[in-house]
């Protein structure tokens, strides 16, 4: 007589519902449905959530001194208080949600009133308060899917586990702790049949201590702990069903790509593709989890993989708010300028800043940095400068980055077509990228660029 053991294993997934989506009750729970219908069909489920839209902003108001702080505190306050109101709880379930966040605007509160009384704040008092939003943000949709009945608990991302460094605005995961960490605690949750609701966007030193991962690092989350806890797939629900072959706004054509490998959808976050953080897909990209991008009941969706898939040229982005800076570096020279900036941008964790080279005659180095990076990279330049390790350096600033994402970007004959679509658009620099090239121009060609661009692409996608 034989005997066949069989094996179930759940599929494990990280949900994440960006700010977009959080507008009132109705959006919440309309989320808590989704939640339910993956519990529903055998997934075990975490839920990562970001503030309720707007709110992040107001809070990086707040983080500094500024008059009438009282009534902006207020108004966040009416505004979850109208949220907890639509979700129509049960009286027991609404009088647990208030006091939960009567607690934390008591915090905000007395938090806001030092910065406004001493006249000074920090980047460790600037992340504590916008932590605020996903922290309110988590109890609302705890709140949600404990009306239909799931069984769930909310936690912050370090109460998740997630430890960081202690660089306050931009904090990095401290990895083998965080991994421990996470598993302990969302493993448990997930085998005793729990949903963990975690927050976005924020997490925590060693010493407990608040950190943020940067804007738009919710995404960062739900792929960290994916990684963390070896998910299956991750899930990132937006307001648009994926990620887009241009922005809509310039282009009204714009069609969702259906596939892209993990090393074109980082270049697609750096280049401004979509408003992800830049770091979205690290945690992931050498790994089986498969991210997805989408919104709730769309039939389209962005699967992203490890793997390389056709179309060879995927999307076009525009990125503004950047600067340019050009070096010329002698040849003799380049590679202990290269070193001695490389040094110099890392004791300062200046990570806003990409560099690529160019080649003929001569060498350059192209720059793009990133505002709040920009003032730090120019001392170094000045100083690199100074021991002459340079020749020649230029900024340029209100400026577009127009680019062409896709791993046939090396491609001349791919390429060539773009090229020919510049005239008139007094183009500053054209610049090659791994799995991308980009063309610098002044900020009011960047739409035209794009548009070109965007023409050109469609065209390629009929021809395969």
């Amino acid at each position: 007589m034989w005997v066949f053991w069989v094996f179930v294993f759940n599929m494990r997934v990280v949900v994440k519902f960006g700010g977009s989506l959080l507008r009132g009750g109705v959006d919440f729970l309309r989320i808590a449905r989704e939640v339910c219908r993956l519990l529903g069909e055998g997934f075990e489920v975490v839920v990562v959530v970001s503030a309720v839209k707007g709110v992040t902003d107001m809070l990086e108001v707040l983080s500094r001194p500024v008059d009438r702080w009282q009534d902006m505190v207020l108004q966040i306050r009416e505004l979850h208080e109208m949220v907890v109101r639509e979700l129509g709880l049960s009286s027991t379930l609404e009088k647990e949600v208030i006091a939960k966040i009567n607690s934390l605007f008591e915090d905000l509160y007395r938090t806001v009133e030092a910065i406004n009384v001493l006249k000074e704040t920090s980047p460790r008092i600037r992340d504590l308060v916008l932590s605020f939003g996903e922290r309110l943000s988590v109890i609302l949709m705890w709140a949600a899917l404990t009306k239909l009945g799931v069984e769930c608990i909310h936690l912050t991302g370090r109460e998740a586990g997630i430890v960081t460094n202690e660089r306050y605005g931009e904090a990095k995961p401290i990895y083998d702790l965080s991994r421990k960490m996470v598993r302990e605690n969302l493993l448990r949750y997930l085998n005793s049949g729990i949903t963990p609701v975690v927050t976005g966007f924020i997490a925590g030193t060693v010493d407990g201590k608040i950190t943020t991962l940067g804007r738009g690092g919710s995404d960062y989350t739900a792929t960290l702990l994916a990684y963390l806890i070896d998910a299956d797939e991750v899930i990132l629900y937006t307001d648009v069903p994926g990620i887009m072959t241009g922005d809509p706004k310039i282009v009204k054509n714009a069609r969702v790509v259906p596939e892209l490998s993990y090393e074109e959808a980082i270049m697609s976050a750096q280049l401004g593709a979509k408003r992800l953080h830049p770091r979205t897909f690290e945690p992931v990209r050498d790994t089986d989890i498969r991210t997805v991008i989408t919104s709730i009941g769309a039939s389209e969706r962005t699967v992203i993989e490890k793997e390389f898939k056709d179309p060879p040229l995927k999307m076009t982005a525009i990125s503004r708010g950047d600067v340019l800076l050009r070096a010329r570096v002698p040849e003799e020279t380049f590679h202990d300028f290269l070193m001695e900036l490389s040094l110099g941008l890392s004791k300062l964790g200046i990570e806003d800043v990409r560099y690529m080279t160019y080649s003929d005659y001569e060498s350059r180095l192209y720059m793009i940095v990133r505002g709040r990076a920009l003032d730090h990279t120019l001392k170094l330049i000045s100083g690199l400068q100074s021991k002459r390790l340079i020749e020649e350096a230029k900024m340029y600033k209100d400026i577009a980055i127009v680019s062409v994402i896709g791993h046939g970007s090396r491609d001349p004959a791919l390429i060539a077509p773009y090229l020919e679509k510049l005239r008139d658009t007094h183009t500053l620099a054209t610049i090659q990228m791994k799995n991308a090239f980009a063309v610098v121009v002044p900020s009011d060609k960047g739409a035209t660029v794009m548009y070109r661009f965007h023409e050109e692409l469609l065209k390629q996608w009929e021809k395969k």
